[in-house]
């Protein structure tokens, strides 16, 4: 089972775009369109929608869900036929949108239907033709989807669409890490940790907490360029990730309850 595909609304509930879609009936996109615009409709107050829609279909025994999210003035729509957790869906939802404020900055209707192209390429490439999630991470979409610039619209109007195309990487995804370009190097090796920590309680009228909670976030600045080896015979570094020139550094914590009920980016082992 995987996402049937992916639709953006503008503010009135019009289609911008969407992506392809494993149904074959036409109609499979409009009902979920129509589904998540009756449902704002009834709301009570603006926002106040079931992320998690029911749409029944036109053929017997083929119902549906609806998985959505608002970004600012847009709706992101994933439909899902199906048994399929929606926290999956909207896992995917977050990265897309993050990848299209990566590519585009602010996103709205407009910068969607100028770089029509792009968005449409970019959907291509991050769901896959099976509904699974496939390239999210922004740094390895750039050696396949190139990012818009001014300089490439003025050349592909002028009809110079040779010269809109920046040098690429020899093959796509020229680095084995997604998240890390390939041949990264600074002028100063340094990393920045921020530890941000946050508590919410309820004090009772003799200062005694009835009930708290702890949690923290952090985050990394991460500026090393890494020890590439050229020839690993010629050294003892055995790690793939240290002959293609990618900084390993070990934290340890005195005390192992430290961090509980942690979640890591995929960069931490």
């Amino acid at each position: 089972m995987g996402i049937d595909g992916l639709i953006i609304l503008d503010s009135f509930g019009n289609p911008i775009i969407q992506s392809g879609f494993r149904s074959n009936t036409p109609a499979y996109p409009l009902l979920h369109i129509e589904a998540v615009n009756a449902a704002s409709e009834k709301s009570v107050r603006e926002g106040h929608v079931d992320p998690v829609l029911f749409v029944p279909s036109l053929e017997y025994d083929t119902s549906s869900i609806c998985c959505h999210v608002k970004n600012g003035e847009l709706r992101f729509l994933c439909p899902v036929t199906g048994d399929l957790d929606p926290l999956y869906v909207f896992a995917f939802l977050k990265a897309f949108i993050d990848v299209l404020t990566e590519y585009l900055g602010h996103i709205s209707a407009e910068t969607l239907k100028e770089n029509f192209d792009v968005v449409y390429q970019l959907l291509e490439e991050t769901l896959d033709a099976g509904g699974h999630p496939s390239t999210t991470y922004p740094n390895a979409l750039r050696d396949i989807v190139i990012p818009p610039s001014l300089l490439n619209k003025v050349l592909s109007v002028a009809g110079v669409a040779a010269l809109a195309t920046p040098s690429m990487h020899s093959q796509p995804f020229a680095s084995p890490i997604p998240w890390r370009k390939i041949g990264v190097r600074y002028n100063t090796n340094e990393i920045f940790f921020d530890v941000a920590e946050t508590l919410k309680a309820i004090v009772n009228k003799n200062g005694i907490p009835a009930v708290s909670t702890v949690w923290g976030r952090i985050d990394a600045n991460c500026k090393l360029s890494g020890a590439e080896i050229d020839d690993p015979s010629r050294g003892v570094a055995t790690d793939p990730a240290l002959v293609l020139g990618t900084p390993d550094l070990l934290l340890n914590f005195g005390n192992a309850q430290t961090l509980a009920d942690c979640s890591f980016h995929p960069c931490v082992r």
